[in-house]
């Protein structure tokens, strides 16, 4: 997970950059890209790690997963 983290960070960068002397049509472009950029890194950054999704489980639930691998 943090490898996605990290390359959506670099894309927001490069689009950050190259929104800064847009104009008109392509700048309602970049910040249109840059939105929707910022709103997935966001549930991404909102999703908890997989440790702590295993660890939120009921007992019974990480018995059943751990019996099926």
């Amino acid at each position: 997970m943090s490898e996605a983290r990290r390359l959506l960070e670099e894309e927001i960068k490069v689009v950050v950059a190259a929104s800064k002397g847009a104009v008109n049509d392509a700048d309602a472009y970049f910040r249109g890209r840059l939105n929707g950029l910022l709103w997935v890194r966001d549930r991404i950054l909102a999703q908890p790690e997989p440790a702590a999704r295993e660890a939120a489980k009921p007992e019974h639930d990480r018995k059943e997963l751990r019996c099926s691998r």
